[in-house]
């Protein structure tokens, strides 16, 4: 970067710091380091510092909300300050086009983007060289980014727990040490594990005096009787189901289960409960699952069934009856899932609800003006969406039958008696464009 000058008095300049590796995010000693580097930097060019942000999490994106608290700043209003400092170009952004972008944004407010190690000028030669800067730092995260995966997925074969949310009824303990790097292994905790045994307990047989309860009852038996997340909140009906539908909790701990990029890896670990339990209370969720029975708020005969709220703490209203069924009303969702201690509850009448509601729509919304309004914007809404959804499939079908045509290449190559049957690529290859025939059927 050239001298930063300023004949008018001295530039105002907003510092940004962001940490580059989660270990450096826990051990908070990149961010200072930054700061004490930018803030040097500053008085050396009588550059006064009006305003510092900083990220202490690592990304690609821009989703950090320091760095989206000085882009609006800088980019609304009065201008606050004319440089923004940063340690390097990646601090800022990792991705040359982005980074390209913001940069363009901020000088057309008046404002430069400055790094501190990587000086280059403000002519067309210099933010060419700040474009083949970011490139390189945009490989080099790729890379780092791939080289990470890798270290992880081998971690996870080795049976080994890579961090993150540790799953309820577990708890992360060291397993060995590897020079610096402890690696540590997932086993269950008693206290979590017994509500874990107990919930398919409840779930498979009840709890005595009934019979087997269903996921909302059991939620508000739990919650009823004092058991608690391990934040100590209550329990809602999600949590109990992921819960239930958990396979670490029949011994098998999965990494990459859901990802369509990478490969499952089982990490097995000490069960809580019996395979044949969790498979049968599996096979129940299944069963129930709304993709099989659709729920009834799709053609529910309800008026407002999932849309009127508990004015008191703002869950969904639920059906309730009274007198046999002979009256109905809108009943608090929270307090009828999680028991009576979550809300004091608030409890309507259906029929005197529906017809205030109805009078107001008929006669604030249901206007010829506002109908034709409504219906011109559905429409066009419509015709685009169906654009998009043409260009869509033909991008599919077009990926479907190109890997369908390598497919049939491939095996007459085989029948020809140019490939070997035997050959190891072979095999590899056609799993490869099987997964890529699968994903492209899947999605069209």
């Amino acid at each position: 970067m050239k001298e930063v000058q300023n004949t008018e008095g001295p530039l105002r300049a907003a510092l940004y710091m962001r940490v580059s590796t989660g270990a450096q995010a826990k051990r908070e000693l990149s961010i200072p380091d930054q700061r004490r580097a930018l803030h040097e930097f500053c008085a050396a060019r009588d550059l006064v510092v009006t305003a510092e942000f900083k990220d202490a999490r690592t990304g690609r994106d821009e989703n950090r909300p320091g760095f989206q608290q000085m882009m609006d700043a800088a980019l609304h209003g009065e201008v606050p300050f004319d440089v923004v400092v940063v340690h390097s170009y990646s601090r800022f952004f990792r991705n040359e086009l982005e980074l390209g972008l913001r940069a363009r944004a901020l000088e057309k407010r008046g404002i430069r983007l400055v790094s501190i190690t990587q000086e280059v000028g403000n002519d067309p030669a210099g933010v060419m060289l700040r474009q083949i800067l970011a490139l390189f730092d945009e490989y080099t995260s790729l890379e780092t980014a791939k080289h990470v995966a890798r270290t992880l997925a081998e971690n996870a074969r080795q049976g080994f727990f890579n961090g993150g949310t540790v799953p309820f009824g577990f708890k992360a303990i060291e397993a060995e040490k590897r020079g610096k790097t402890i690696k540590k292994k997932l086993v269950p905790r008693e206290d979590e594990a017994e509500v874990v045994r107990l919930m398919f307990q409840l779930y498979l047989k009840g709890d005595g005096s009934s019979g087997p309860l269903g996921v909302k009852r059991l939620t508000e038996w739990l919650n009823d009787h004092g058991y608690r997340t391990r934040k100590g909140a209550k329990w809602g009906i999600g949590q109990i189901h992921r819960v239930l539908a958990d396979p670490i909790h029949k011994g098998e701990y999965w990494r990459n289960r859901n990802s369509e990029t990478s490969d499952p890896i089982l990490i097995p670990v000490p069960p809580i409960i019996s395979a044949d339990d969790f498979d049968q209370a599996r096979r129940t969720l299944e069963s129930r699952n709304p993709k099989n029975t659709p729920p009834r708020t799709v053609s529910s005969p309800v008026l407002l069934a999932g849309l009127a709220t508990c004015a008191s703490c703002g869950s969904g209203m639920l059906i309730s009856t009274g007198k046999g069924g002979k009256y109905r009303y809108y009943a608090c969702g929270g307090r009828m899932r999680q028991g009576k201690g979550t809300c004091k509850g608030r409890r309507v009448r259906m029929e005197e609800t529906d017809d205030l509601v109805l009078a107001a729509i008929m006669e604030d919304l249901l206007t010829h003006d506002r109908m034709t309004m409504l219906l011109q914007e559905l429409q066009e809404r419509q015709t685009e969406r169906t654009a998009d959804a043409s260009d869509s499939l033909a991008k599919h079908e077009a990926k479907l039958s190109d890997t369908k045509t390598k497919l049939n290449r491939l095996l007459q190559l085989v029948e020809e008696g140019v490939m070997e049957s035997s050959d190891p690529s072979l095999a590899e290859r056609l799993n490869d464009l099987r997964t890529q025939r699968d994903i492209a059927e899947k999605a069209a």
